[in-house]
């Protein structure tokens, strides 16, 4: 009897430590999804998108959707494949946010800087790659396309010996190689830095013309030209890089209007004359932006690469001169252009809806009027004491009147509302 109790006894215990032993390996795979969720959840907390966007790719925020998202693994190496890039500029960017981003001044290679300037892009095709630890990002082009350079005296002593520069395409037919400085001498074009395939013109033609292979070289004069290249047709041009002013000279614009643009015959004397300023600053530019330009400290001098507005402390009508090579400028005068005394000329009502009255104390001959960049809208010839003009064509804004009396010219500005 003992023993069956005793048998009994052993067989209870024994199955509630197998349920209690059941039980512990439960609650053990039960910590063990526990934790597993638990890792998933972090991952999913710690990760972050790095997107690219700008006018360099589909735009910028809030005009890019779908924003362009790059895909990693291990949320440090970001990276998209055949990203299609238009000439322009971008930033990368964390979590569809501007709170962390990046930017950066090279391309196609560089270091990223936080919240920096725009990253300036070439069109083309490519394999873009961010680290989010080290910020360096790369832009590999995948198109296939021919390299096309220039060789030649007109790079410097090595000549027809030394290296080529080449030119950029985003589509494998037109290539240009932009605001590049060139010596007096000749040059070819050739592909692939070889010269299986180059590219000359017998008849010597510049700026412009038709290059074809295996003929005789081209002749450049010194200077500084965006080249434009063909290589279907050998079509070429040689365009002399642009230089204008802009600033509040010109009105109600400012440094956020247009350009006005200075003539050469030599891409390096840069003149326009008799043109109406007012009262303010100035400054030069290359190319219709601010990559390249310059400011000063007087009216006449040696223009510094970024350098400070030029203030204009009068307006009138200035002749404005440019030297490419030696940055020495001018803003002065037109000596032809005399000034009424003031009581001499009315205009009235000013700013005008329709009418602007025009009267002097002498014979006007001639009205013109002229908008912010210089080109005549509207004259009317006269030989009367008062001259009437309709500004009720005109959109609204600032325009200078020229009035001219007994050979001599007054320059006013004048405000359509």
């Amino acid at each position: 009897m003992v023993f069956n109790m005793l048998f009994h006894f052993v067989i209870k215990f024994s199955i509630a430590l197998a349920k209690q032993n059941f039980k512990l390996l439960l609650m053990k795979k039960t910590l063990l999804l526990l934790i597993a969720v638990i890792g998933l959840l972090s991952t999913a907390a710690y990760a972050q998108t790095i997107s690219i966007v700008g006018s360099g790719v589909n735009g910028w925020p809030p005009n890019n959707n779908p924003e362009i998202v790059l895909s990693t693994t291990d949320n440090i190496v970001y990276t998209i494949q055949d990203l299609v890039v238009s000439t322009g500029e971008v930033k990368f960017r964390e979590n569809m946010a501007w709170i962390n981003n990046w930017g950066g001044s090279a391309f196609p290679t560089g270091t990223a800087v936080f919240n920096s300037g725009n990253i300036p892009t070439v069109a083309g095709t490519y394999d873009v790659t961010f680290n989010k630890n080290t910020l360096q990002y790369s832009f590999v082009g995948t198109s296939a396309f021919p390299s096309i350079g220039i060789i030649g005296t007109v790079l410097g002593e090595n000549g027809f010996d030394g290296a080529d520069v080449d030119m950029l395409t985003s589509d494998g037919e037109n290539y240009t190689l932009s605001a590049y400085t060139f010596l007096a001498g000749e040059l070819k074009f050739r592909q692939d830095d070889a010269w299986t395939i180059n590219w000359g013109n017998t008849a010597n033609t510049f700026p412009n013309g038709t290059a074809t292979q295996g003929e005789l070289n081209i002749s450049v004069p010194a200077g500084t030209y965006t080249v434009h290249f063909n290589r279907l047709t050998g079509a070429y041009n040689f365009d002399y890089v642009s230089i204008g002013f802009l600033g509040t000279v010109l009105g109600e614009g400012g440094f956020d209007g247009a350009d006005v643009d200075l003539t050469t015959t030599d891409g390096i004397n840069y003149s326009i004359l008799n043109y109406p300023l007012v009262a303010g600053e100035i400054k030069f530019r290359q190319d219709n932006a601010w990559t390249v330009n310059w400011g000063g400290s007087s009216l006449t001098g040696t223009a510094q690469q970024n350098g400070d507005n030029i203030v204009l402390a009068s307006a009138g009508n200035y002749d404005i001169n440019f030297n490419k090579n030696t940055l020495a400028y001018s803003i002065t005068p037109n000596l032809s252009t005399k000034d009424f005394s003031i009581r001499s000329i009315k205009v009235y009502p000013n700013p005008t809806q329709n009418i602007w009255n025009f009267s002097s104390e002498s014979v006007i001959s001639s009205v013109q009027i002229i908008d912010v960049i210089g080109k005549t809208i509207l004259t009317k010839n006269a030989i009367a004491n008062e001259v009437a003009i309709d500004a009720s064509v005109l959109p609204q804004g600032m325009y200078f009147a020229k009035i001219t009396a007994d050979n001599i010219s007054q320059t006013i500005k004048v405000i359509k509302k």
